[in-house]
């Protein structure tokens, strides 16, 4: 957002410590009894409803529930706790909003949404989180890079 010229927030929805699901054992490599930190938030674009993000971190990183996401940034954050965001993994599809979501991010039921869903991993290259993020399509445009396989 920054990077667009615009301003970056988050609202709250929630944030808790819970087990953690098969697919986030799997994919965050962790033991099947785990928990995890999960902090669901709608983003923000000069004040205006950009995303609506889950994101799923492993159970070492609690800290992440005492912090004001209003304002601060995740991944500053995250470094902060000596964890750094490294490298990412994402697919990318395309969903309508449901009722809740159309809510949330202020939009028709229907309206198509761009969903990623990522993994990122840390400076050792540790499995650090895994969010499923939904962009309204018309507000939000992802910058990807790539390689052209041979």
């Amino acid at each position: 957002m920054r990077r667009q010229g615009r301003k970056p927030s988050s609202r709250l929805i929630s944030a808790a410590l819970r087990a953690a699901r098969p697919e986030e054992v799997h994919r965050l490599r962790l033991r099947k009894s785990a928990q995890v930190v999960e902090i669901d938030r709608v983003r923000l674009a000069d004040g205006i409803p950009t995303a609506l993000e889950r994101a799923v971190f492993p159970e070492d990183l609690a800290a992440l529930l005492e912090v004001d996401f209003r304002t601060a940034s995740m991944h500053e954050t995250l470094a902060g706790l000596g964890r750094t965001p490294t490298r990412g993994y994402s697919s990318i599809r395309a969903e309508t909003a449901g009722e809740r979501e159309a809510e949330l991010l202020a939009v028709a039921p229907g309206t198509a949404l761009l969903v990623e869903e990522r993994l990122i991993t840390d400076q050792d290259e540790h499995p650090l989180e895994l969010t499923r993020t939904r962009y309204v399509g018309d507000r939000y445009a992802l910058d990807v890079a790539f390689e052209v396989e041979s």
